[in-house]
């Protein structure tokens, strides 16, 4: 349970760092960040927060290649929404 909430809370982190940065200066380090936690929480058999992660992952892959039309948004609140969901079910 410990691993979990230290994966959870280091995905906040970098959620919280990326709403002060802005979410058009993703770059391909936070890319790869995504995919390294996306992996870690694949192996804590967390896949709907694997998914997730992916998700942002690919969308913002998308974006830095230039494809016009994708927006990163959508994946960055679903996935801080189940964050801030997990985190809560475990402080009640």
């Amino acid at each position: 349970m410990q691993e979990i909430q230290h994966l959870t809370a280091a995905i906040q982190d970098w959620l919280n760092g990326m709403m002060l940065r802005g979410i058009n200066q993703l770059s391909p380090r936070d890319l790869e960040q995504l995919r390294t936690q996306a992996e870690r929480a694949g192996q804590l058999h967390m896949d709907e927060l694997s998914r997730l992660l992916i998700q942002l992952a690919d969308s913002g892959q998308t974006v830095l290649m230039g494809q016009v039309g994708q927006e990163v948004l959508p994946d960055y609140f679903r996935l801080s929404a189940y964050v801030q969901m997990a985190q809560a079910s475990w402080t009640e």
